[in-house]
């Protein structure tokens, strides 16, 4: 069983908040949002770690609770806010610059839409984990338990499912060659 819960707690907050905070901010979009989420999701660590049977999956769980609490607060918000973040528009910015800045960051929103919507869980995770935080394939394979050609395979299939439903939605096509563009989105 898990001992000295305050400290596991403690360390579980200082060294895995910023995991937490891209992971809500991915789906929010919002930071004050994403910091409720985060701080909702260790609240419900708080009270529920009694639950948890391997203490080896804590990070895993604590990243699915976020990831809930996220997408229930997507959920109750209104359809439409405000734009409040131009974090993106720094310094001088041409007109034309800033066009592509606002198409690429439409098409971001919409990959991040196909993540959520479309695809199943495990695709979401290799892509998350390998484009949001940046984790390795040996790393990736590691946290999940399963194998790096697991992995690769996984990762290429949900990379093909976001072009075909960007190339439906018009805001992408594919080469001849079926190179596919989507992480430079990623």
């Amino acid at each position: 069983m898990i001992k000295d819960i305050n400290d596991l707690l403690y360390n579980l907050y200082k060294n895995y908040y910023d995991m937490a905070y891209r992971r809500a901010y991915y789906i929010l979009q919002n930071k004050a949002l994403a910091e409720d989420a985060v701080h909702e999701a260790f609240i419900i660590v708080y009270y529920k770690i009694d639950q948890l049977k391997d203490a080896g999956r804590i990070v895993p769980w604590l990243m699915t609770i976020v990831k809930n609490c996220a997408i229930a607060q997507l959920k109750t918000r209104d359809k439409y806010l405000p734009i409040n973040d131009f974090s993106f528009f720094q310094g001088k910015t041409y007109i034309r610059d800033l066009y592509d800045v606002i198409e690429k960051k439409e098409i971001r929103k919409e990959i991040i839409n196909i993540i959520n919507k479309e695809l199943d869980e495990y695709y979401q995770q290799v892509i998350i984990l390998r484009y949001y935080y940046n984790l390795s394939y040996e790393d990736i394979a590691c946290l999940l338990n399963i194998k790096i050609g697991t992995v690769k395979s996984r990762i290429y299939r949900a990379k093909q499912i976001i072009a075909q439903s960007l190339e439906k939605l018009q805001l992408f096509q594919q080469s001849d060659s079926h190179k596919m563009q989507v992480e430079s989105f990623l």
